[in-house]
């Protein structure tokens, strides 16, 4: 059998007329068509019989196709009714917390889930600090009810139980502030903590790479074929290693230092008014003499007045 068509001149063959009857099953038709034409085939296209082709073969490998996708429907239909919930998860919003995702366990799936949602510049990230997943700047925000919807949806699509908590009540001012000192002051303790570490580490491989240098006299050359090539060659080779790794920890060690000072100079200059003599930002205004009130202008600011003329 082939199409008289011919844009679509091709052999139908018992194989190919019992894939075509397995993806034209329709749930909402309970037996196949009578016609194979009428199932497979645009309106425009007919089909003869060839030699050596016999339609009720073809029908009959169709009707076996679309059987079969049946009965892969109706398992799909029955797994899906049957099958437990992944679990419950939770999203929550508070002032104080923010917006976070909790009830999941590394390896479910939620993380690859969550993270390719965007919202705007919201997204989703894991917070080490609180090994939580939450939104990023969210924290004493109004809850984007839009992102919690999009991402509620995308879990329960994925087989997910979730719950939904909000609290929009903001916090006072000065709570807010606390809060911030506090976790300023917990990440310049962590940082200062991590050069601790990074400069111990700096030490440690160093003292390692000249350890090993010891061992080898000084200007001694790599001796080629000789047994102890490759001991020295592997020597050098770890010396490098020490070095390169003791010159890194170093550059994290500074970097480290100079993220925890700034920890500490962003409460300080926020809790130091702008006007105060001896902040961080000493601004005394000195306004003009009373005999030219028109000029309104400061001292020491030149006036538009004075740079005309």
């Amino acid at each position: 059998m082939t199409s008289t068509n011919a844009t679509a001149n091709t052999e139908l063959t018992p194989q190919r007329a019992h894939e075509l009857g397995h993806a034209a099953y329709r749930p909402d038709r309970l037996t196949p068509p009578a016609g194979i034409s009428s199932a497979l085939c645009a309106p425009e296209l007919r089909y003869e019989l060839t030699p050596g082709c016999h339609f009720p073969t073809l029908y009959a490998a169709f009707c076996r196709g679309w059987a079969e996708a049946a009965d892969d429907e109706s398992q799909r239909t029955a797994e899906a009714a049957t099958a437990a919930p992944k679990g419950t998860l939770r999203i929550s919003h508070s002032s104080a917390e923010g917006t976070l995702l909790s009830g999941s366990s590394r390896g479910d799936g939620v993380w690859e889930i969550v993270k390719t949602l965007r919202w705007a510049t919201k997204t989703w990230r894991y917070f080490r600090s609180i090994r939580a997943i939450g939104v990023n700047n969210s924290r004493d925000k109004p809850p984007v009810l839009g992102f919690i919807d999009l991402t509620q949806r995308a879990l329960e699509d994925a087989g997910w139980t979730v719950e939904v908590e909000i609290d929009g009540q903001p916090r006072s001012f000065g709570d807010q502030e606390d809060a911030r000192a506090d976790r300023m002051d917990d990440r310049a303790a962590a940082l200062h903590d991590k050069a601790d570490r990074k400069i111990d580490e700096r030490d440690r491989r160093y003292d390692a790479a000249q350890q090993i240098a010891e061992g080898i006299p000084t200007g001694q050359p790599v001796l080629v074929g000789h047994h102890c090539e490759r001991g020295h060659r592997r020597d050098l080779k770890r010396m490098d290693g020490h070095l390169r790794a003791s010159v890194e920890a170093g550059k994290e060690a500074l970097r480290a230092e100079e993220a925890a000072q700034a920890a500490d100079r962003h409460m300080t200059a926020r809790e130091t008014p702008a006007g105060c003599t001896g902040g961080s930002r000493s601004w005394r205004p000195t306004f003009a003499a009373t005999s030219a009130p028109s000029t309104g202008t400061c001292a020491g600011s030149s006036s538009t007045t004075a740079r005309r003329g």
